[in-house]
């Protein structure tokens, strides 16, 4: 499970959502957002790869894993 913390505290995701939760807050987003998004898309070799990358990415900042919820 994925924890916000910072501007996401409070926020939890599941790891089955973290990929259709991320592709969903970039679509919402920014210019910004999505330019990263594509370029994870044109630099991974296959689904699997660009799934993996950009549930990395987009989690990497105002989030933390944790076991479960009572982990933060």
């Amino acid at each position: 499970m994925y924890c916000g913390i910072f501007e996401n505290k409070g926020k939890r995701v599941m790891d089955c959502d973290a990929f259709p939760y991320a592709c969903e807050m970039v679509q919402q987003g920014g210019n910004e957002l999505k330019g990263e998004f594509m370029e994870i898309a044109n630099s991974s070799q296959d689904f699997v790869e660009f799934s993996s990358r950009l549930v990395e990415w987009f989690f990497s900042g105002s989030w933390r894993w944790c076991e479960d919820a009572e982990t933060l």
